[in-house]
């Protein structure tokens, strides 16, 4: 057994599915500003003291490390070069620990 049986041990993985879209600020339906369906996945890995009072985590979010597209910039009303925008480019780590009375 990895942990004794007072410690409580999770695991959580959570999918977030996404149809085709047409990004921010898009009117009508253009093919230029269509995002296409993606899965992005989340996780996180918790250990919890007996009786409850700790509690440790480590949470990986965008585990897929897709590039989510929020707005699409064609260069029409602005000085920046067409391309994209990235919302979310990367996966990210997070560790915490929390205390409970």
């Amino acid at each position: 057994m990895l942990f004794p049986s007072e410690y409580k041990f999770t695991t959580e993985l959570s999918p977030y599915f996404t149809s085709d879209y047409y990004s921010f600020g898009a009117i009508g339906n253009d093919p230029f500003t269509r995002v296409g369906s993606y899965v992005r996945l989340d996780g996180r890995l918790s250990l919890e003291t007996p009786g409850g009072h700790w509690t440790v985590d480590l949470i990986g979010k965008n585990l897929t490390d897709r590039v989510i597209v929020a707005q699409r910039n064609f260069g029409l009303a602005s000085k920046q070069e067409p391309g994209m925008s990235p919302f979310n480019s990367s996966s990210t780590i997070e560790c915490g620990a929390n205390k409970r009375k």
